[in-house]
């Protein structure tokens, strides 16, 4: 079994194991270390799209992942053509106005990035070079 579903089921095997600082085309969530997120659930979406659930209610969606490696507990998602990172404020309430998001999308060699946060402090430096995901 290939592609996505593939991914699911390798994924599946491994968790809850994989735990970790998250880091999508070299952008660090948070510092690194700073942040530990436990994979909790993984599924495929009808569009392809690897859908990862953590801990604490965080989402990670991978649009047309590959090169997928599991070693320890970390997870590298070599390329794909875009990571959404979906979570919830943390000391909040899981609420619909607390739900935050920071999308990646690879485009012409070059990363886009969109959000709904307000971090006046928060720069982006994203690197089509680096892995579309990491977790670990």
């Amino acid at each position: 079994m290939g592609g996505v579903q593939g991914i699911v089921e390798e994924l599946r095997k491994s968790a809850p194991a994989i735990s970790g600082s998250l880091a999508v085309f070299g952008d660090w969530f948070g510092r690194p270390g700073d942040n530990f997120h436990t994979l909790v659930a993984v599924r495929a979406a009808d569009d392809g799209c690897l859908v990862v659930g953590f801990d604490q209610g965080e989402t990670l969606m991978v649009w047309a992942p590959e090169e997928i490696s599991v070693a320890r507990r970390a997870l590298t998602i070599r390329r794909a053509r875009r990571v959404r990172w979906e979570w919830y404020y943390y000391g909040g309430p899981q609420t619909a106005e607390n739900r935050f998001f920071i999308e990646h999308a690879l485009t012409d060699g070059r990363v886009d990035i969109t959000t709904n946060t307000a971090w006046p402090s928060r720069t982006f430096a994203p690197q089509s070079s680096a892995p579309a995901v990491q977790l670990g």
